[in-house]
């Protein structure tokens, strides 16, 4: 692992929501009223820097519904 040298934006224990920003451009809405924003809240609990593919910071969060999901720092906001 590589690290940047700005620092992460969000720590280990930090409560955010996160929205994918992707979702327009791999589906296609014909209908604007079919067109879903879907939020996620959780908490941090692993941060990775991810060279490869993003450049970026990927965070691994802990959903309030269970489920872990990965998000970069531009998808996430701090609560």
């Amino acid at each position: 692992m590589q690290h940047s040298e700005i620092p992460p934006r969000y720590k280990i224990g930090d409560l955010v929501k996160g929205y994918y920003d992707i979702v327009e451009y791999y589906y296609w809405h014909d209908d604007p009223d079919d067109y879903f924003v879907t939020s996620h809240t959780g908490v941090v609990v692993e941060i990775d820097y991810e060279i490869e593919y993003f450049q970026d910071y990927v965070y691994t969060i802990l959903c309030l519904d269970g489920v872990k999901r990965f998000f970069i720092e531009s998808e996430l906001i701090k609560l």
